[in-house]
């Protein structure tokens, strides 16, 4: 009598388990692949810091010879002195946490010992010229998520539960055998056995409530966790969109620009119409441009890893860094 409704929840709670061990590997490829970028660019931001810093030391080392020939001030050694140990500052800083995201894709991958010899030679891909067409991310989103397919599953085998519950309701026990006995030594009687509780005192008021709450709390996790999946769809959308004009603009407006400014600063050296701290200045803004840019193709790729998980069912709790 139960068999039906035992085997509906069985079957429901499989697929539940299925549909979360799938989601756990694909939000480890995920944070592999975020974990990736994140490498590459810190690789990336090193060898500009690295720039900024020779830069700097450059600028320090004139105002020191002129310092000390009476033509630059106190005030002008100070704050070169003082850009070069930033910029030094800056290059400690952006070694240590190459190798802390170095460490972070060792924990993902599981690697330890010479396993961890590797490096990494890839750069950053450069933002594609048209933005991706994310339209459809939110309905992809809640079609695909697997955290909602295993909370319906849920929420069937709850209902199915329940459905026992309420059978044993008035059918607390049945049993059917075969029953043999005997009157004296030698007159046996085999015929057939029944068995039927009567629920005078226990009609599963227990059971019966605990499948109802377990089914609400499934419904209501649905629920909730749509909300979160189209909330977390639609800022990822912004949050690509925005990374990739950002990016863009970068790369097609400011950074041409920046160039074109130490190319014309260069020119008016020669022509001896600029000054070394102009022309180091200029350089000094281009490391800077180029600094914001590989931040910006960092969370642009970032973003684009969040969205094709969200396309393949799974939500990433990936806290985007200041």
């Amino acid at each position: 009598v139960l068999m039906p409704q035992r085997r509906g929840a069985a079957k429901a709670e499989l697929a539940a388990t299925q549909a979360r061990a799938v989601d756990a590997t694909i939000v480890l490829a995920a944070e592999v692949e975020i974990a990736f970028h994140e490498l590459v660019a810190a690789q990336q931001a090193l060898e500009l810091h690295q720039t900024a810093f020779d830069a700097a030391s450059a600028s320090a080392e004139i105002v020191e010879r002129m310092h000390a020939a009476g033509n630059a001030t106190d005030l002008e050694l100070a704050r070169e002195r003082q850009q070069r140990e930033q910029e030094r500052v800056e290059v400690a800083r952006a070694q240590a946490d190459i190798e802390v995201r170095r460490e972070t894709l060792n924990r993902l991958l599981g690697l330890s010992g010479d396993d961890t010899a590797w490096s990494v030679a890839a750069r950053l891909p450069d933002v594609p010229t048209e933005a991706p067409a994310l339209d459809d991310l939110e309905q992809t989103a809640i079609a695909e998520n697997l955290e909602l397919e295993a909370l319906r599953h849920e929420a069937d085998a709850a209902r199915s539960r329940r459905g026992i519950a309420r059978i044993r309701t008035f059918l607390p026990e049945l049993g059917v055998g075969v029953a043999v006995g005997r009157e004296d030594e030698e007159d046996w009687h085999v015929g057939p056995a029944i068995r039927i509780a009567l629920p005078f005192f226990d009609q599963q008021q227990g059971p019966r409530a605990r499948a109802m709450a377990e089914q609400r709390k499934a419904q209501h996790e649905l629920t909730a966790t749509a909300v979160d999946v189209r909330a977390l769809a639609r800022a990822a959308r912004q949050v690509a969109l925005t990374a990739h004009a950002e990016a863009v603009h970068l790369r097609d407006v400011v950074l041409p620009l920046g160039q074109q400014v130490l190319d014309e600063t260069l020119k008016q050296y020669n022509a001896m119409n600029a000054s070394t701290f102009e022309l180091l200045s200029a350089r000094r803004d281009l490391v800077d441009a180029g600094q914001q840019y590989i931040d910006a193709l960092r969370r642009y790729w970032v973003a684009i890893a969040e969205v094709t998980a969200l396309r393949r069912g799974v939500i990433l709790h990936h806290e985007e860094e200041q």
